[in-house]
């Protein structure tokens, strides 16, 4: 996702468009908010995965 909005970023920078090139920053900034947003999910959801991994091999309950 971020590789695509940087992409997008460098076209609208580069070619001549209609936009304004101050509107490109707000927009990279926008993308790079969902980018962080998008990672931290994607981590928590990983941890609890390999917690659940992991209650499963050792064979405890995670509930207590």
């Amino acid at each position: 996702m971020l590789v695509v909005g940087a992409l997008v970023v460098i076209a609208l920078w580069s070619e001549p468009v209609s936009i304004p090139k101050w509107a490109v920053i707000p927009f990279l900034v926008a993308l790079f908010g969902a980018g962080v947003g998008l990672t931290v999910k994607r981590m928590r959801t990983e941890r609890r995965l390999a917690r659940t991994l992991w209650h499963a091999l050792t064979r405890k309950n995670p509930n207590g």
